[in-house]
Parts: C-alpha cells; sequence; structure tokens
C-alpha cells in the first residue's frame, strides 16, 4: 500500500501546488494590478452536476428522534449525520456513486438485518454569469473543483481505513494533506475577491474554512482511531457534499 499511499499524496500535493499558482498568479501576472483595478466583465460559468447517494437508516418529523436515532449508529462506524429538509433523515454514510450506495443497503439487510434505502441528491448542470475579473473567475472555478477532489479524498480515507488498509496514522497523514489543499484553494479565493461582495464566493468560502479546520483537527487528534474516528470522517464528507449541493443549486436559481 505504501507505493500507493505515496502517489495519493503526490498527486493532492500537485493540485495545491497548482491552486497556489493560481493564488500567486491573482497578484502577480496582471503587474501593478489589484483586485479593486483589474478589468471586470461577464464570464459565463458551467459547472458539471454534482451529486451523493446517501445511506439513510430513518426518517423522523423532530430533530431531536432523529438524533437519537444517529447517535446509536456513530460507534459503528457511520457518519450519525441528520439531513434536515421537511423530514429528518439519518444518514450513515455517502457515496458518489448511486449503486455503491445500493449495494451497502442490501448488505445491511442481508447480513446485519437493518432496514437502510438510498436517499439522492444532485446539484444537475450549473450555467451562470458572473460579474468580476479574470482572476476571481479562475479562483472560483478552482475552489469549486477543490471541494468536488476534497470530498471524494475524504471517502477513500474513510473507507479505506475501515477495510485496513490505511491505519489512524495513514489516515491523519491523508487528512493533513486534504486540509493543507482546501486551505490553499480558500486563500486563493479569498486574495482573488477581495472587496467584492457576492454571495456565491462566499458560501464556497465558508465551506473550505469549515472543511479546512474539521481536517485539521482530525488529523491533529492522536487518540482518534476507531469506527468512531471513521465515522466523522464521512459526515465531513456528507456535510461538504450537502452544503456543495446546495450552493450550486442556489446559483442555479439565480440565473432562473
Amino acid at each position: 500500500e505504501r507505493p500507493a499511499a505515496a502517489a495519493w499524496a503526490l498527486a493532492v500535493l500537485l493540485t495545491a501546488l497548482f491552486v497556489f499558482l493560481i493564488a500567486r498568479g491573482a497578484g502577480t501576472q496582471s503587474g501593478e494590478e489589484t483586485p479593486e483595478s483589474a478589468p471586470r466583465r461577464a464570464y459565463a460559468l458551467t459547472f458539471a452536476p454534482l451529486e451523493t447517494h446517501l445511506v439513510q437508516f430513518g426518517a423522523y418529523e423532530d430533530a431531536l428522534s432523529a438524533r437519537i436515532e444517529a447517535a446509536r449508529y456513530m460507534p459503528r462506524g457511520a457518519a450519525g449525520y441528520v439531513l434536515e429538509g421537511s423530514l429528518y433523515r439519518v444518514i450513515g454514510a455517502g457515496y458518489d456513486s448511486r449503486q455503491d450506495a445500493q449495494g451497502v443497503c442490501e448488505r445491511l439487510r442481508e447480513e446485519e438485518d437493518m432496514e437502510a434505502s438510498v436517499y439522492s441528491l444532485s446539484s444537475g448542470e450549473v450555467e451562470m454569469t458572473i460579474q468580476g475579473t479574470q482572476a476571481q473567475v479562475e479562483a472560483l472555478t478552482q475552489a469549486e473543483t477543490a471541494l468536488r477532489n476534497a470530498a471524494a479524498q475524504l471517502n477513500e480515507t474513510a473507507f479505506g481505513y475501515d477495510r485496513g488498509e490505511l491505519s489512524s496514522e495513514d489516515a491523519r497523514n491523508r487528512l493533513a494533506i486534504i486540509a493543507a489543499s482546501v486551505r490553499q484553494a480558500h486563500q486563493a479565493l479569498s486574495q482573488a475577491a477581495a472587496h467584492t461582495e457576492n454571495s456565491s464566493i462566499d458560501a464556497f468560502l465558508s465551506i473550505l474554512s469549515d472543511l479546512a479546520a474539521e481536517t485539521e483537527q482530525l488529523s491533529n487528534e492522536n487518540v482518534a482511531e476507531g469506527l468512531s474516528f471513521s465515522g466523522r470522517i464521512k459526515y465531513n464528507y456528507i456535510s461538504v457534499r450537502v452544503r456543495h449541493i446546495g450552493v450550486l443549486k442556489a446559483m442555479g436559481d439565480l440565473r432562473a
């Protein structure tokens, strides 16, 4: 596993380096230009559909019942996430593939006699026009990509740990690398969007900041191990995907 782990780490570090260079370019490639003085125009952006398929253990009409039920699953490695909406849904894990989520539900029913179903969320394709500078648009698209990649890497880490392919130290090292990459994306977007008011940019900055803080905390907890550790990583995957999809849908609604 060590060569694969090294290749994974190298790929993430290269992503972080690319985002860092974007951040530097935002301030240096335009000579004496600042974010305030850089030329602004309309840019057409398209974001590919983003979806997540959640393993649901139950749905409740009140938050308290859902949170009590969610807490029962956390010691077993489940996320214990409560998705709020018309109902409060208890979520154990999330997958980018509906087939993977459905397979887990079937295995839980057959092997553990647990009732589980798939609840899916999707942003759909988002097309929009944004007023800003080239540096701001580049930083925004890079931040959006960084969030997609970071969430996927969180799930890879959690499930690799569950399968015994990663030790707790390996998992914490991966989380530290993810945190650094997300922090770089946040810095790039924050610098490019200085003195700019844009609700979409603010939403991405908030998700990036929260994710960096959570993954840094997990990576620094030497006592973090066992199924509850895995569940916390899965929780962060779900939180990022749900918030990210919400932002994309809101951006699409603005255009409509």
